[in-house]
């Protein structure tokens, strides 16, 4: 399944501006295990998504810094909200490096898998996919305008991914 966000820029377009989506969701408590030698070594996400795909028109790629796109919350390690008592841990980067390559090998976080399109007027269309595999449960879709490396607008919807029919049974 894909999910189309269309969204409207009244301003007139300039070779700054462009558009990015995500699909975020269901948040949940997340823990992690990592054996060593010296023993076992833990970390608590208190709130991290299962589901995260993010695509962004060429133009935001091009402009728009990495901190500006953590800020904007379009960052897929920094959605990944360790406990209070481990916020300062000198691993936590590596630790949601990890967490983000698990949930890429299962498919779960994609990255620039969007289709972008735009029409007259300042409308654009955008194709998100929704990983097959996706769980069931409360997500969200944001739409976040950029021009000269900033956020200038945002747009986010939410919906309920549920199971029917035999594959709810089952």
């Amino acid at each position: 399944s894909r999910v189309i966000v269309f969204a409207a820029t009244p301003q007139p377009e300039s070779q700054t501006s462009g558009l990015a989506v995500a699909l975020v969701g269901p948040i949940i408590p997340h823990r992690m295990i990592r054996r060593t030698a010296t023993g076992d070594e833990r970390i608590e996400f208190v709130a991290a998504p299962q589901v995260f795909a993010v695509s962004t028109e060429p133009v935001v790629t091009a402009t728009v810094p990495p901190d500006a796109m953590i800020e904007a919350g379009l960052n897929a390690q920094s959605t990944a909200l360790p406990r209070l008592d481990q916020l300062l841990s000198p691993n936590l980067g590596a630790w949601r490096e990890a967490f983000v390559g698990l949930k890429m090998a299962e498919g779960l976080y994609t990255f620039g898998d969007a289709d972008f399109r735009r029409f007259d007027g300042g409308l654009r269309r955008a194709s998100i996919g929704l990983p097959t595999n996706a769980p069931p449960g409360e997500y969200t879709v944001r739409a976040v305008a950029f021009r000269d490396g900033k956020v200038v607008g945002e747009s986010r919807q939410t919906f309920t991914l549920a199971r029917s029919g035999l594959d709810e049974t089952l």
